[in-house]
């Protein structure tokens, strides 16, 4: 080790909100947890106008799903892509795991 510099540490997991990884040899990995009501067309309509909007083709993958007793559950795989010259082709994924999604109406005050 060089003489003044300290090995960096991995912060290590948060518990809800999201973290952060980088395997070595690997691309980052980013995860997002979130316990509570949001609108799924909205964030469906964002996600995919990110990839349009930076010219990637979005590729809607597997879904599944399945029913239990507390909601909904279920599976997204999705992909993007997009080339960059004749050698290299970016490629985004994305993997969505719901569970205990049900509908609920909601009133708003303004």
């Amino acid at each position: 080790m060089v003489e003044g510099y300290k090995p960096v540490k991995h912060p290590g997991r948060l518990p809800m909100g999201g973290d952060f990884e980088f395997l070595p040899g690997k691309h980052p990995l980013n995860r997002i947890m979130f316990k509570g009501i949001f609108d799924w067309e909205t964030l469906y309509a964002f996600i995919k106008n990110w990839f349009e909007d930076r010219e990637y083709f979005f590729e809607e993958g597997t879904l599944k799903t399945k029913d239990d007793k507390f909601g909904k559950e279920t599976e997204y795989k999705w992909s993007g892509w997009r080339k960059v010259d004749e050698y290299y082709k970016y490629t985004i994924k994305i993997e969505l795991h719901l569970w205990g999604l049900r509908p609920v109406e909601v009133v708003e005050h303004r």
